[in-house]
């Protein structure tokens, strides 16, 4: 096997998902599974390729074998081509198919029948995903603007807009040519309070970009 410690941690946490039989251990040897998986190389990462394949299967109607099998049918491995036939490969195989099988689960759609084709349903759920995000952080931002207003105190010259959409916040950095749309991932995840404060008499003209 040629294999470091982090190869056999991961065979140890392998077989902690699933206690596979000498049956299934010489399946992926037969498969080239140590070769695809790097670990006769030092750049070989534990956190990459290997957290990728124990992430897919925790996910219900994984195998070890359905995992090697499926690559072996998918868009991303080309038989006899020693470019693609590779770590390589295997890597962008295993990071498309727990991408999508993580968007999948935010999504709640169902991932089966596994598709063959994974870059292509990778790719266009990625852009239904991307859609989603969007959608509950305008959500989340007007949520946050309804609940904080009734703390917005009445004053004679000045007042507080707290911003409800994304394009506010991109209005407020052209207006004062600062970077406080970057904050809205903050104030959606709840980490600050980014607010406006507007002088009366020009309520739609930056003043002061604000946050606590």
């Amino acid at each position: 096997l040629n294999a470091d410690a982090r190869a056999y941690e991961f065979f140890t946490d392998l077989y902690e998902l699933e206690p596979f039989s000498k049956d299934v251990f010489n399946y992926i040897i037969e498969n080239n599974f140590f070769s695809n998986m790097g670990f006769s190389s030092f750049s070989w990462s534990y956190h990459g390729k290997a957290q990728n394949f124990l992430n897919i299967l925790k996910y219900d109607g994984f195998t070890i074998k359905k995992i090697v099998s499926h690559y072996y049918h998918s868009d991303l491995y080309v038989k006899n081509n020693p470019l693609l036939d590779s770590p390589s490969s295997f890597e962008a195989y295993l990071m498309n198919l727990a991408d999508l099988l993580k968007m999948c689960e935010f999504l709640n759609v169902s991932y089966l029948p596994l598709p063959t084709n994974i870059k292509e349903v990778h790719d266009k759920t990625a852009e239904r995903f991307k859609d989603y995000k969007e959608k509950k952080h305008e959500e989340m931002l007007a949520f946050v603007s309804e609940k904080y207003a009734e703390f917005i105190p009445d004053d004679e010259n000045y007042t507080i807009v707290i911003p409800k959409s994304s394009a506010e916040f991109i209005d407020e950095g052209m207006q004062q040519h600062n970077c406080v749309a970057s904050y809205v991932r903050r104030v959606v995840n709840g980490e600050c309070l980014v607010f406006f404060i507007r002088e009366k008499e020009f309520p739609d003209k930056s003043f002061v970009t604000a946050e606590c």
